[in-house]
């Protein structure tokens, strides 16, 4: 038997009739000659404009969907009492929201395996994995003109409920998904609860010295297939040298040292995998000839970054940050809306961004 917990604050912003303080001290520096120090002490006090005042409430019940249902209710009930007091809805926000399984554990009972760790909680991991669906069923966010989103379509429909369906019908994808920050996916496969996840190699290379067993056991492989094939998603690490920097010539002799083949070759290979190869022939040492690495190669020669065909810009960012994606994926889940409904409203959202910048 095992119950639900999930907690949701909620912050408002109000006029409070407290009274702040605040003191300064001044002195005056010492002049050449005859020495005289002057000190004062002034105090103020007014009464503040504004004040921020978090609540919320914890829901218990028998299943994820139970306890998210029936806390929106009592939560929507929290702010009607805001607004009823004065308090406008542009000063009422959700600030956080979690959803933990509340055990009773039974002594030598092994956790229950479910099958696909997908990320779905508000976070970047969440935009990250599914458009790696997306992109299996011939979807994606931009064209390759990086101006015409086109993420309302056939492929990301079908991917969308493929993933509800993996969700709520399937049970292959923890219920608790959902409400996963960045680490959940890592704690869900280093905790033995799930078989997959999209987020292989920070896994890989912490299983080395934590868990040697299923680090043994562990492989980096492709994304099952979709109509359009097995494509992975890949993030790159880049060396910024600004402009203002005091020190350009230190900060550039850096980076030209780390980016030397020779270097390089000795900082990704006592990472155990944690980044790949950016030249080619670094793939020649036996270390990228192990069998945990047999896919390697393949994947980061086909995989995409989050916007292709497009490429990294300030609009494709915020799509990311606003977690469009994440966000298309709770109205069907959490939210019960139809999929295409989902899709349409998140293409709007990436369009309204996109055409921002294209106008700024």
């Amino acid at each position: 038997m095992k119950k639900l917990v999930l907690p949701l604050l909620a912050a408002a912003a109000l006029a409070a009739p407290t009274v702040a303080r605040a003191q300064a001290t001044a002195v005056v520096q010492p002049l050449a000659g005859t020495r005289l120090d002057v000190s004062a002490n002034g105090e103020v006090t007014r009464v503040p404009d504004i004040a921020v005042i978090s609540t919320g409430v914890v829901t218990r019940a028998a299943s994820a969907t139970d306890a998210i249902q029936q806390n929106a209710a009592r939560m929507e009930r929290v702010r009607a009492a805001l607004r009823k007091a004065g308090i406008e809805d542009k000063d009422i926000q959700t600030s956080s929201i979690s959803l933990n399984p509340d055990y009773v554990y039974v002594e030598r009972q092994p956790p229950k395996l479910t099958g696909f760790g997908l990320c779905l909680g508000l976070q970047n991991d969440t935009d990250n994995n599914v458009i790696s669906m997306i992109w299996c069923y011939g979807g994606k966010l931009v064209e390759a003109d990086n101006k015409t989103v086109a993420l309302h379509s056939k492929g990301t429909i079908a991917a969308v409920q493929l993933i509800a369906d993996m969700y709520s019908k399937h049970k292959i994808i923890p219920k608790g998904a959902i409400a996963w920050d960045n680490t959940g996916n890592n704690k869900a496969y280093q905790s033995r609860q799930v078989i997959f996840v999209l987020n292989p190699t920070s896994i890989y290379a912490h299983l080395a010295e934590s868990d040697k067993e299923l680090y043994n056991v562990t492989g980096l492989l492709p994304l099952p297939a979709g109509p359009a094939g097995a494509i992975e998603e890949l993030t790159t690490a880049e060396w910024l040298l600004f402009n203002k920097n005091p020190y350009p010539e230190v900060a550039k002799g850096l980076a030209e040292y780390w980016m030397a083949p020779e270097n390089l070759r000795v900082m990704i290979e006592e990472g155990d995998g944690r980044w790949g190869p950016p030249f080619k022939n670094m793939y020649d040492s036996k270390f990228w000839k192990r069998p945990v690495f047999q896919h390697w190669r393949g994947m980061l020669e086909r995989g995409r970054q989050f916007p292709a065909p497009g490429v990294m810009n300030p609009a494709a960012g915020e799509v990311l940050a606003t977690y469009v994606i994440g966000r298309m994926m709770h109205r069907v889940l959490v939210e019960s809306w139809n999929v295409e409904k989902a899709v349409v409203e998140a293409h709007k959202k990436a369009q309204d961004i996109y055409s921002r910048y294209q106008g700024a």
